[in-house]
């Protein structure tokens, strides 16, 4: 919700992997891409502002066979990832996204 209400877009399932587009969406995307997970929302927002269709469809996934995830310790990585993609939408707010 704070992606699409910042961007003024409707930007649904952000990090909802894999994620596929054409190649031609490569031009519109902006000169400097993120280097980390809110790749996928530049990619997204990219591809919305480029009036491309995006569909979604669902992906079933089998368990994890090995590890388990690192992303998700407590309110310390939630907030990182909250100021990662407040960062990346105020970027892309200003027409850049690096």
């Amino acid at each position: 919700a704070y992606a699409s209400l910042r961007l003024g877009t409707g930007l649904n399932d952000i990090n909802g992997q894999p994620v596929l587009f054409h190649r031609a969406l490569i031009s519109e995307w902006p000169a400097v891409m993120p280097s980390d997970f809110t790749f996928d929302l530049a990619a997204f927002y990219a591809a919305k502002i480029a009036g491309c269709r995006v569909e979604r469809f669902p992906v079933r996934f089998a368990p994890r066979s090995h590890g388990h995830s690192t992303w998700d310790f407590g309110l310390g990585s939630k907030w990182r990832m909250a100021s990662a993609v407040a960062g990346t939408c105020s970027r892309l707010s200003k027409g850049g996204a690096g």
